[in-house]
């Protein structure tokens, strides 16, 4: 599986948050991992030579950043864990209802450009 360069960088940077020796003891870091998509809700489709949905591309990546968070030392829960369909609202309830310090919703765009390249990071603080 590749790595995007922005996953990659999220990716790093959690870990070695969570690498850091802190002063004091304090609670896990309690991220709450949101998998774009799934049930009825596809979300972009990869090309006809790689046919690969959005909602179990989203899956698949969410489930493996669990696993190397966990060994990290962060507390990680996530929004679904397998193909059903969430609304909105109900993610963000997850997220407040878990106690989350952070919320981390995961999708892959699409463009019919073969040129296109790049990222999307979107921040609320």
């Amino acid at each position: 599986m590749k790595i995007l360069p922005a996953t990659f960088l999220v990716l790093s940077s959690l870990l070695a948050w969570g690498q850091t020796p802190k002063a004091q003891p304090t609670a896990r870091p309690r991220i709450m991992l949101d998998p774009g998509h799934g049930g009825d809700d596809a979300g972009a489709r990869g090309p006809k030579r790689v046919p690969i949905l959005e909602k179990d591309a989203a899956l698949d990546l969410a489930l493996a950043l669990g696993r190397c968070l966990r060994e990290a030392g962060f507390e990680v829960s996530f929004t679904r864990s397998e193909d059903v369909f969430l609304p909105l609202w109900d993610r963000a309830k997850k997220a407040n209802e878990a106690g989350a310090d952070l919320f981390l919703s995961l999708h892959l765009n699409a463009a019919r450009t073969r040129g296109a390249r790049g990222s999307e990071v979107y921040f609320l603080s």
